[in-house]
Order: C-alpha cells, then sequence, then structure tokens
C-alpha cells in the first residue's frame, strides 16, 4: 500500500465531513435519514481504519 498517497486522499475528506457536522442533522427523527447519515460516516471511518489505527493519536501536545 503506498501510505502516503492513501493519506494524501484521505486528507481530502476533512472539508467535506467538517460540513457534514455543520450544515446537517446527522442524528435526524427519521430513523431512515438517521441510519444512511451513520452509514456514510463509518464507510468514512472504514477508509482510515484501512490505512492505519489512528486511536493512539492525540492533537493534545
Amino acid at each position: 500500500m503506498d501510505y502516503g498517497a492513501a493519506l494524501a486522499a484521505l486528507s481530502t475528506l476533512k472539508a467535506p465531513v467538517d460540513d457534514l457536522f455543520t450544515q446537517v442533522m446527522v442524528m435526524s427523527e427519521d430513523l431512515a435519514v438517521r441510519e444512511r447519515r451513520l452509514a456514510l460516516l463509518k464507510a468514512v471511518a472504514d477508509a482510515f481504519r484501512a490505512v492505519a489505527d489512528f486511536t493512539h493519536l492525540s492533537a493534545e501536545s
């Protein structure tokens, strides 16, 4: 796997995911809508997990 290319590709998802949380109610009262939105977020998380385990990273210095 070309990890540099994979990380570069994943980094392009920051703005769309940020927009999703600022412009869309993920936890919609409509169950079908909520499930589709959560599935989308799971797909993004799965893409990150396929590249590396990011759970040990921290934004704190």
